[in-house]
């Protein structure tokens, strides 16, 4: 669209997979690799503020986002077809996790 590029992560955080979910105000990331991979979970509107301050997020700062028991995910999906539900399945070795969020309606 001929919009310049903004940096939201540095270096440090390696993002694999990401989706963006902007009805339910979310960034659901993948990072880094191997055994140390895991899930993520943003508030877009607090990327938002670190993006104004143009202070990019490192790997230290995402420590409160990651998701429980996802270490070692190689690969997510989600499905949003449910109206008030989100679903994450994540793949850990040889195992499927399923990760499930009610969103209250306003």
């Amino acid at each position: 669209d001929g919009q310049p590029a903004i940096q939201v992560f540095d270096k440090t955080l390696q993002i694999k997979q990401m989706h963006v979910l902007e009805t339910l105000d979310l960034l659901i990331t993948r990072t880094d690799k191997g055994k140390e991979a895991r899930l993520a979970v943003f508030r877009l509107n607090a990327l938002w503020k670190g993006i104004e301050a143009k202070s990019p997020r490192g790997k230290s700062d995402c420590r409160e986002n990651k998701l429980e028991k996802t270490k070692g995910c190689h690969l997510y999906a989600i499905n949003t077809h449910h109206s008030n539900e989100l679903r994450i399945i994540a793949a850990i070795r040889n195992k499927l996790l399923l990760v499930t969020r009610k969103f209250r309606r306003w």
